[in-house]
């Protein structure tokens, strides 16, 4: 299955995954954790190339590096991705039979994850999404165990610091791991000083477990700026909009600025927060089909540890993507962190399947079988199989057979073509909407258009040497001036248009 939806997707295919694999084939090839790229000027970079992943964290780049080791471009670097992607439907499966040891229950569960809807164009590609199922679902195990302790806890701590570089979020699952300790703590049979003792050394093993993979990643941090976590991050807290994200300087970001914005504002923001995560339940995480019945069975297996710590994290992650980072939230981060939970939820549908049947049933005082819920079942698959063909089709082949998902890089390669024809030599670079995808489609040191008029936007220039400007119809709010009326402009001259993107040269001073 996903291999067959890898065979149309020829290119990343947007801006996460084309960062994931531009910074892991350039670690592939030895210029280790620099890219001569900036999606966003957060923390101040002073120029490019620049430590790559002060946002995003590294792991997902990690394994488009073991990929690109083996082939050295995009189908290699997708392999690792390619093979999560398919180890998630039958660990759906195992996950349902540890929830309720229904081989029936978890083969559909499994069929669930094998049609996944949405996610079917985002698993093949170098994005977290497959590697964040394995791991959140891998902590919701070790939870629900028993034997081993010392060994659960440390694996648990191991897992809790993978999600944690797959994903800044991924840190909320250390909750699962202290909640490890605490029921492996309380099952210990002794005196109080020595379940102390015993959970003492149960946090040890769960520390160093989450140590193990993120130590590098702090001692990084330590070395480059002083301090555990790239600076910056925090600014994200005080947007107003979602386009700041991209604002320059970024030290415009203040509370102050938030604060001045109105609670009006504030509070609005957060409601369309809640309620575009609302839709991403119901049509991505509940695949439009599916999002009662997984309720229904989440509340049936209640009693499951894995359940209540997996509800509970999913809970925690749609209040912090409506409540903190509502833009991050509702222009894909609660898209991507929900993933964490995705088996859970697959695994949790079959017995909520069966209990809706039960219920209408009886309502309808139809002969209790098997027949009704075997149809509704087959319906039901037949449904997620069809949507996620419909979407598939809509988001990666496009309309009219057009390769829409590939689209954005062979528009970028055009328009690269027509800077050499003008003289661009490849030391220059340029100042694009999508910097990761014009690096991926070109090779050239891109950094992105800041959000601001056109005094931010030549402040930017100067401040990282660019020599070319690229405004596509996406970026036209602010500097819509440059694109409706194409022409030389103060520190700006007009080169030439391809396609809908205007391209401009910074004047030299």
């Amino acid at each position: 299955m996903f291999w067959l939806a890898a065979a149309f997707e020829h290119e990343p295919g947007y801006m996460d995954a084309e960062y994931y694999f531009v910074s892991g084939l350039d670690l592939a090839q030895g210029k280790g954790l620099y890219l001569p790229v900036l999606w966003n000027y957060l923390n101040d970079p002073l120029a490019i190339p620049h430590p790559s992943h002060t946002y995003w964290m590294p792991l997902s780049a990690l394994l488009a590096a073991l990929g690109a080791l083996w082939g050295g471009q995009f189908p290699a670097a997708r392999l690792p991705f390619i093979l999560a992607a398919s180890l998630v439907p039958p660990l759906t499966v195992y996950v349902g039979l540890r929830l309720h040891q229904n081989k029936h229950w978890a083969f559909l569960g499994g069929l669930f994850a094998l049609f996944p809807v949405y996610y079917l164009a985002y698993l093949p590609t170098t994005d977290s999404f497959g590697l964040y199922m394995l791991l959140g679902s891998g902590m919701l195990l070790l939870a629900g165990g028993r034997s081993r302790p010392i060994l659960r806890v440390f694996l648990a701590g191991l897992l809790a610091g993978l999600m944690h570089m797959t994903r800044a979020d991924g840190l909320m699952w250390g909750l699962v791991l202290v909640a490890c300790v605490v029921v492996e703590g309380k099952r210990y049979a002794g005196t109080k000083s020595e379940r102390l003792a015993w959970a003492a050394a149960l946090g040890l093993a769960g520390l160093a477990g989450y140590l193990f993979p993120t130590m590098y990643w702090y001692t990084r941090n330590i070395n480059l700026w002083g301090q555990l976590m790239p600076p910056g991050g925090s600014r994200a807290l005080w947007l107003t909009r979602y386009e700041e994200t991209f604002a320059y300087p970024a030290n415009l970001l203040t509370v102050q600025r938030w604060l001045a914005s109105g609670w009006q504002a504030i509070l609005a923001a957060r409601w369309q927060a809640f309620v575009v995560n609302l839709q991403t339940f119901a049509g991505v995480q509940g695949a439009v089909v599916l999002g009662p019945f997984m309720l229904i069975g989440l509340w049936r297996l209640r009693r499951r540890i894995e359940t209540r710590l997996g509800a509970g994290l999913w809970l925690l992650t749609f209040a912090v993507m409506a409540l903190v980072f509502p833009f991050a939230g509702q222009n894909g981060s609660f898209f991507h962190s929900g993933a964490a939970v995705q088996p859970l939820l697959w695994a949790a549908a079959p017995p909520g399947i069966a209990a809706a049947v039960d219920w209408l049933a009886r309502l309808r005082r139809w002969q209790r079988g098997n027949r009704v819920q075997r149809f509704v079942e087959v319906l039901l698959v037949g449904a997620c199989l069809l949507v996620s063909g419909v979407i598939f089709e809509q988001k990666v082949i496009g309309v009219s057979g057009r390769a829409a998902w590939n689209a954005g890089a062979g528009a970028y390669r055009q328009i690269e073509a027509r800077l050499v024809e003008l003289g661009a030599t490849p030391c220059l670079a340029v100042m694009v909407n999508n910097p990761p995808g014009y690096y991926a489609a070109t090779r050239r040191s891109a950094v992105v258009l800041p959000y601001g008029d056109e005094g931010a936007l030549l402040a930017a220039g100067r401040a990282y040497l660019i020599s070319y400007v690229i405004i596509d119809r996406s970026n036209a709010f602010y500097l819509r001036r440059l694109y409706d009326q194409p022409g030389d402009y103060p520190g700006l001259d007009y080169l030439d248009s391809v396609g809908d993107a205007r391209i401009y040269a910074f004047t030299k001073p």
